[in-house]
C-alpha cells in the first residue's frame, strides 16, 4: 500500500510539473511586418523609422465591406458591418459622423483615452496628407468620449473612410502641441503647416505609446518583439486573458524575397502577405497547417497611357491596343489566381462589376475581348499601315516604337509588364521594356520618358467605386493643367467636365439607387474613352499556420477577409482581441 501511494504522489507531482512548464511555455504570434532597422527604429508614426503602427495602435473599428448593414455570415454572421474597437458606437448621417468611444480606454502610460487623442490624429492626418480631408470638413470634439466627423458636403462613404484612416497613434499628450498649430485651411507646404513637418519628423521618442493589447519590447534586423499589455484597458473582454498570447514576434516584410520563403517555408510566419507564381503557392502549402486564402483586392492593375506622349492620345490607338493584348494571358503570368478584366473597360474592379453594373447595361457597351484582326482592322481605319518588317507605321509613314515602364523591385508587376512588351512587339509595335527603381520610376513619369506603365487603380479609401473613379476622372477644373491631355486622361474637354461632376455627385450622393445610376454613367464614359486597359483584379494573397502557436482562422470564403485589401492587420489584430484566433498552447 505504501508503495502504491508513493506511485500515486508522484504521479501526482510530474502532473503538476508538466501543468507548470506548459503555463511557462511563451505564445507569440508570428506575422510579418515592418519596422525601422535599429538605431533608426523609433516611436513617432511621423518619421521614418517607425514601427507598423496597426500592429501597436487600434482603430475606432473595423470595417467588414459589402451591401447592407449585417454581415451575413463567418465568423461575425448577423453583427453590424463596423466592428467596435475604441469606438462604443456610431451614427453614420449624411453631413456628420458621430464616434462615442469608450470610457475607460487608457494609454500604455496610464494616460485617459479621450476625444482629444482622436481629434489629434486626425490633426496630424492632414499633414500627412491623408485623403479623408479631401472630404472631412472638421473634427469637433463634443465631450471627453464623442467625436464627431462633419463632412465638406453630404458623404455616404463614412464607415470606410473613417475605419481605414482612424488607427489612433498620436496620443494627445505627447502630439497636441504640434496638433493645436495645424491649419486645414492652407496646404501643408504652406505656412504654419511646413514648419509643424520638419519639426515633428525631428521628434523621435526610442518607442511608440499605445493604447492596444501589445507594446514594442525590442527589435533587431531579423525580429520585432511585442509584449502583452500587462495593463491593457479591454482585457477583461478577452476570453482566458492570462493564457492568451504572450505577446508578438514578427518577422521582417520587406526582407529578401528568397528569405522571406524561408521563414514560410520553415514554419517560422503564421501570416505572411507574398504573392508569388502558382508553383511557389504549391510548394508552400506543402508545409503542414499551411493555409491560402486569397480575397479580392480593392484594386485594379492595368496599362497607363501617357497622353502628351504621341500616339498615346489618339483614342483608336488605344482601342487597338485593348484588343490586340491578351489579357488573360497577361493575369496567367502575374497573378494566376487574380479575377481577369478582359472583356470590358468600366473602370471598375471585376468584383465591383458584379456588384454594381446589371447585365443588362454591360450588354450595351462595347466589348473588348482579344480581337488582334479588329485591332489591325482600327488601326487601318485610321490610316496606319504596316511596313515591310511587319511593323506599324502611322499615316504619315512613322514606325511606331513603344516603351513601358513599372516598378522594377515588384517581380508580379514586371512579369506583367514583360508579358504586354512581347505581345505588343510581336502585334508589330517594338516596346522596350524599361523596370525602375521607385525613385527613377516617379522621375520618368513626371518627365514623360515613355509611353505605357504598368500601374494600377485603387478602391481601398472607401471600398466603392467612388474611390477609383475620384483617381482615374476626379479633376479639379479650376487649374489649367487639368485640361490638359494629361491631366483629363485623353477625354475630349466635354467628356472630361462630364466625368468630374458625375465623380463629385458620386461623392455626395446617399441613395445606393442614385449611386449606382452614376456608376453607371461613369462605367459607359471609361468604356468608350479607354483612358486605361484593366487587366486583372488582384488577390490578397494571404498564408495562414494553423496549428503550430495559433488556431482559429475564418473559413477562406468568410466576409471578414473583404476588409483585408485596405485595413491589412487591423483584421488580424481585431480577430485576436475578439476571441477568433487563440494561442495553441
Amino acid at each position: 500500500m505504501m508503495h502504491k501511494r508513493k506511485w500515486v504522489a508522484l504521479l501526482a507531482l510530474t502532473v503538476v510539473v508538466g501543468l507548470t512548464l506548459m503555463g511557462a511555455q511563451k505564445v507569440y504570434f508570428q506575422p510579418e511586418s515592418s519596422w525601422g532597422i535599429p538605431p533608426l527604429l523609433q516611436g513617432n508614426p511621423f518619421a521614418p523609422g517607425h514601427i507598423d503602427s496597426r500592429l501597436i495602435y487600434e482603430p475606432l473599428f473595423y470595417y467588414v465591406p459589402g451591401p447592407g448593414n449585417t454581415i451575413p455570415s463567418g465568423v461575425f454572421a448577423g453583427k453590424d458591418r463596423v466592428i467596435l474597437r475604441l469606438a462604443a458606437s456610431y451614427k453614420a448621417e449624411p453631413t456628420k459622423f458621430t464616434v462615442k468611444l469608450h470610457k475607460d480606454a487608457r494609454w500604455e502610460d496610464g494616460t485617459p483615452f479621450t476625444s482629444k487623442d482622436v481629434w489629434c490624429t486626425y490633426m496630424i492626418r492632414y499633414l500627412e496628407h491623408d485623403v479623408i480631408w479631401t472630404v472631412l470638413d472638421r473634427v469637433e470634439i463634443s465631450d471627453d468620449y464623442t467625436v464627431i466627423f462633419h463632412w465638406k458636403a453630404p458623404f455616404p462613404y463614412g464607415k470606410a473612410m473613417i475605419a481605414i484612416s482612424s488607427l489612433i497613434n498620436y496620443p494627445y499628450h505627447i502630439y497636441g502641441k504640434w496638433a493645436e498649430k495645424v491649419d486645414p485651411t492652407v496646404p501643408v507646404e504652406e505656412e504654419p503647416n511646413k514648419s509643424l513637418v520638419a519639426s515633428l519628423k525631428e521628434f523621435k521618442p526610442p518607442r511608440p505609446i499605445t493604447t492596444g493589447p501589445f507594446i514594442f519590447k525590442t527589435a533587431t534586423t531579423s525580429e520585432l518583439l511585442l509584449v502583452k499589455n500587462p495593463n491593457y484597458w479591454a482585457a477583461d473582454t478577452i476570453e482566458n486573458w492570462e493564457t492568451w498570447f504572450d505577446g508578438v514576434l514578427c518577422r521582417p516584410h520587406m526582407a529578401d524575397y528568397n528569405a522571406r520563403l524561408n521563414n514560410i517555408m520553415a514554419g517560422e510566419v503564421d501570416l505572411s502577405f507574398i504573392t508569388v507564381p502558382k508553383e511557389t503557392v504549391d510548394s508552400i502549402l506543402t508545409v503542414p497547417g499551411m493555409r491560402f486564402v486569397a480575397p479580392p483586392t480593392a484594386s485594379f492593375f492595368d496599362l497607363d497611357f501617357n497622353y502628351d506622349k504621341y500616339p498615346c492620345n489618339i483614342l483608336e490607338f488605344r482601342k487597338a491596343l485593348a484588343y490586340a493584348i491578351d489579357r488573360r494571358a497577361v493575369q496567367e503570368v502575374a497573378a494566376y489566381y487574380g479575377f481577369p478584366i478582359d472583356k470590358y473597360v468600366t473602370g471598375l474592379p471585376k468584383t465591383f462589376e458584379e456588384e454594381w453594373l446589371s447585365p443588362e447595361f454591360l450588354a450595351k457597351l462595347e466589348t473588348y475581348e482579344y480581337n488582334p484582326q479588329k485591332a489591325e482592322k482600327i488601326l487601318r481605319g485610321i490610316g496606319w499601315s504596316r511596313g515591310p518588317d511587319g511593323n506599324w507605321r502611322d499615316a504619315a509613314g512613322k514606325q511606331i516604337k513603344l516603351a513601358i515602364t513599372t516598378w522594377g523591385p515588384y517581380q508580379d508587376w514586371v512579369l506583367a509588364a514583360d508579358n504586354i512588351s512581347h505581345q505588343l512587339t510581336k502585334f508589330g509595335f517594338p516596346t522596350e521594356l524599361r523596370p525602375m527603381p521607385p525613385e527613377l520610376f516617379y522621375d520618368a513619369w513626371d518627365r514623360g520618358d515613355f509611353h505605357l506603365r504598368v500601374w494600377y487603380v485603387g478602391f481601398w479609401s472607401t471600398l466603392s467605386p467612388w474611390s477609383g473613379y475620384q483617381s482615374t476622372f476626379g479633376w479639379d477644373l479650376t487649374r489649367p493643367e487639368s485640361l490638359s491631355w494629361k491631366g483629363r486622361r485623353g477625354l475630349n474637354p466635354k467628356d472630361a467636365v462630364w466625368a468630374a461632376f458625375l465623380v463629385d455627385r458620386l461623392g455626395r450622393a446617399w441613395k445606393p439607387e442614385e449611386q449606382k445610376l452614376i456608376v453607371e454613367k461613369l462605367a459607359e464614359l471609361h468604356n468608350k474613352n479607354v483612358p486605361l486597359i484593366p487587366f486583372v483584379q488582384k488577390r490578397e494573397y494571404m498564408f495562414q499556420l494553423d496549428g503550430k502557436r495559433v488556431t482559429g482562422w475564418p473559413d477562406p470564403d468568410d466576409p471578414v477577409w473583404d476588409g483585408v485589401t485596405a485595413q491589412g492587420p487591423q483584421c488580424y489584430t481585431t480577430l485576436l482581441v475578439k476571441g477568433i484566433l487563440k494561442p495553441v498552447r
